[in-house]
């Protein structure tokens, strides 16, 4: 089964967002659109203005990638579009999951606590230098 373009923009612009940690009722502030329109959006189930799109990319940090991407689903349906769209989707998931699970654990192990602290007492060092 083929996902639409809209889906796949929607799920980035989901991904983008929860990166960003706001909620839908914050980017819809920002952006002075409703939180539904942005849920909508977000499910693939609606589509919306191009300037609606870039208010929530700007307020997710994001316009010049979103309006980018929202180009697409108005856009005649081709397998080069879904393709690039699923890269761009998967490309957002596995950055998504590198920043929730693999710097954490990381960021926990011994030799990142010691290179950590020794950067801090180098920069020490080097102040009071």
């Amino acid at each position: 089964m083929e996902i639409s373009p809209a889906k796949r923009v929607g799920r980035i612009i989901e991904l983008l967002r929860s990166e960003s940690g706001k909620t839908q009722v914050e980017v819809a502030k920002e952006a002075h659109c409703s939180p539904s329109l942005v849920s909508h959006l977000e499910n693939g189930s609606k589509g919306a203005h191009i300037g609606t799109v870039t208010s929530i990319g700007a307020a997710l940090g994001y316009k010049e990638v979103v309006t980018e991407l929202w180009g697409f689903v108005g856009s005649p349906g081709t397998a080069a579009t879904a393709d690039l769209l699923a890269g761009y989707e998967a490309e957002a998931i596995k950055i998504s999951a590198w920043t929730t699970t693999v710097f954490h654990g990381l960021a926990q192990t011994e030799p990142w606590r010691c290179s950590a602290r020794d950067c801090r007492s180098r920069q020490t060092v080097t102040l009071m230098s």
